[in-house]
């Protein structure tokens, strides 16, 4: 039985090595995790010892996660795994879309709300607040709000 409870164990931690390293949608994770369990609860005689399993397993795959993470960054691998780049804009495409307030533009894709308006060689996206707007239909840009230009038809 014990010999079953360290297969289980160590398959587990394999499993959850796996994960770290393999895209994927959480199936070796969650195999790691059972069994990882799976060998615990075999394992445990009273509730001390299945609690001192736990404890002990958890600082385990801690410091082996640890490991792993400093070799990836040792190697360069940690690089590709973890994205580093930041979008930084320092508002200045919040400063082109004020820009464009009040200008006069084009539809290029329909507007339902969504969609691209041209503003005189500027193509952006844009929305509308009101009715589906079809393409070739002229506008006007009236605001700017959470990142996002509003237009509507021009009257």
């Amino acid at each position: 039985m014990a010999y079953a409870a360290l297969g289980l164990l160590i398959l587990g931690i394999v499993f959850l090595l796996t994960e770290i390293f393999i895209p994927g949608f959480g199936v070796f994770g969650i195999m790691g995790l059972f069994s990882v369990a799976i060998a615990a609860v075999i394992t445990v005689t009273t509730m001390e010892n299945g609690i001192m399993i736990v404890v002990s397993g958890l600082v385990i795959l801690a410091a082996i996660g640890y490991i792993a993470i400093e070799a990836a960054k040792k190697f360069g691998v940690y690089g590709k795994l973890v994205l580093k780049d930041t979008l930084d804009t320092d508002g200045e495409e919040q400063n082109v879309l004020n820009g464009l307030v009040g200008s006069d533009g084009v539809v290029k894709t329909p507007l339902k709300p969504h969609g691209k308006v041209d503003f005189g060689g500027t193509v952006t996206e844009a929305y509308c607040d009101g009715d589906f707007i079809p393409a070739g239909e002229k506008v006007v840009a009236y605001k700017v709000y959470a990142n996002n230009l509003y237009v509507k038809k021009a009257e």
